[in-house]
């Protein structure tokens, strides 16, 4: 590419190669052991960060600005999302109680007025979590766990903030036991 850029050969010969398909890796989600000891030895903040990853479907980024103005009337939290889109998703009544006791403002304070960055807040969750589960893993154990509590892949997609339900459809752990099932419904 740079040899064409600078006018040192005529053809850009990387358009004729072949396109290379990168595999598509499946879903890795955290299970519930990951799940059960990260909240056993997370503090308040760290809790609040790892349920809003885990039950709510949040990404670092929109946990990191998340604001106590957020939590709306009947246990719902206005998530601002990527490109400024915005979603409404339903909460726990737990957590709607973790968000109301936390002082007035951002949930993740900076001290100087801001919030913590998305970096800050996937590394506090990541060191809270057991092997190498992150905040990106709890956002897939809650797609998986909504997506078999309804099979609704779009309600799953609403929820996470994909414009694709095939970002979804990655998000989406199936077990086993779900396909034989899927396989004995066309017996």
């Amino acid at each position: 590419m740079w040899a064409y850029e600078m006018d040192r050969v005529r053809d850009y010969v990387a358009d004729s190669l072949p396109k290379v398909r990168c595999p598509k890796q499946p879903p890795r989600p955290a299970g519930d052991d990951v799940w059960q000891a990260a909240l056993a030895k997370a503090d308040r903040r760290i809790e609040l960060m790892i349920r809003l990853a885990g039950e709510a479907g949040l990404r670092r980024a929109e946990a990191a600005q998340a604001h106590t103005g957020d939590l709306m009337d009947g246990g719902l939290l206005l998530v601002h999302g990527k490109g400024g889109k915005r979603r409404i998703v339903p909460i726990s009544d737990y957590l709607a109680a973790l968000i109301r006791d936390t002082p007035h403002g951002y949930l993740f304070p900076n001290g100087t007025g801001g919030h913590l960055t998305a970096e800050h807040v996937g590394k506090l969750v990541s060191r809270a979590l057991p092997g190498d589960a992150t905040m990106h893993t709890l956002r897939h154990r809650y797609a998986t766990r909504a997506y078999r509590g309804s099979h609704n892949l779009r309600a799953v997609q609403q929820l996470l903030g994909h414009a694709s339900i095939v970002t979804t459809e990655r998000y989406t752990a199936l077990c086993d036991d779900e396909v034989r099932a899927a396989a004995a419904a066309a017996w």
